[in-house]
């Protein structure tokens, strides 16, 4: 056989040194530790009955000892506490009463002062704020007096006035000629305040009651109604210049020159002149 030499590197022989050292160390092992038994036998009664009332509260019971019941013991309040409430309690109260007693002062005041504010209201005579005085509050007032001191006078003169024209009234149905009936009317109004709007029915049913002629007196004026064909032919045709003429108002008095146009003139020579200028001039 031939020579042959063999070449170790010092990396090589480095890595062996190491790998001989870990082989070497050993991992240390942990040792539990034991706690020492107590000398006492007691103190181990009562660790084991703690550990048994914390498996119970837990929910498992333990197999040495049997389960109790929880106590409930009633918490009793301290007295510092319940006096504290007492007094906060007694001071609300008290407040409440001064409270009560001022808003009672306070509504007696209102009510006193009302009273006082109507009774003055009551002895002083009413007026209007900020009142204009009457343009003829003097004229007025003056009427006034002068009737409280002539009442007597002014009562016996108005019973004068009517008795007057009920003799008037009376004498006056005396001396004239005889009337038609007719529905019976107020003093001085007579009977516009009877008039229907619906004039025609108005007359037609008066008629049923008084016949086809019949009076209305409608203020001082007296009016007569005629509801029949013959008494109408005989006003307006046979007997038509009696009736021709109509009295003159005093409105058509001053509008129409004291009534002396053809409207107002009475029929005569006067009123056929004026109607002969109309119908040349309208020719």
């Amino acid at each position: 056989m031939g020579d042959f030499s063999i070449h170790i590197s010092a990396d090589l022989v480095n890595r062996l040194v190491n790998n001989g050292e870990k082989l070497k160390r050993k991992p240390k092992k942990t040792k539990v530790k034991i706690p020492q038994e107590s000398a006492h036998p007691q103190d181990k009664v009562n660790e084991k009955q703690l550990h048994d009332d914390l498996e119970t509260h837990k929910g498992v019971p333990s197999p040495a000892w049997p389960v109790q019941p929880p106590l409930f013991l009633p918490a009793t309040p301290s007295s510092h506490s319940a006096r504290t409430e007492l007094d906060a309690i007694r001071s609300v109260l008290q407040e409440s009463e001064r409270v009560l007693e001022k808003l009672q002062k306070q509504e007696d005041g209102m009510l006193q002062a009302v009273t006082e504010r109507a009774k003055d209201l009551h002895d002083k005579e009413f007026k209007l704020p900020y009142q204009k005085p009457m343009p003829c509050l003097g004229d007025y007032e003056a009427c006034r007096a002068c009737y409280k001191e002539h009442a007597i006078l002014f009562t016996l003169c108005a019973i004068f006035a009517v008795l007057w024209y009920t003799w008037a009234y009376v004498n006056s149905k005396k001396g004239s000629l005889p009337l038609p009936p007719g529905p019976p009317g107020l003093p001085f109004i007579g009977n516009l305040a009877s008039l229907d709007p619906d004039l025609h029915s108005y007359f037609a049913s008066l008629a049923r009651t008084y016949g086809p002629i019949l009076k209305l007196r409608l203020g001082y004026k007296l009016g007569i109604v005629v509801n029949s064909p013959s008494l109408a032919r005989e006003v307006l045709k046979d007997q038509d210049i009696t009736f021709a003429n109509r009295d003159v108002p005093d409105v058509a008095r001053s509008a129409a020159y004291g009534g002396s146009d053809i409207v107002w003139t009475p029929y005569g020579p006067e009123w056929r002149m004026l109607r002969k200028c109309v119908c040349s001039q309208n020719a």
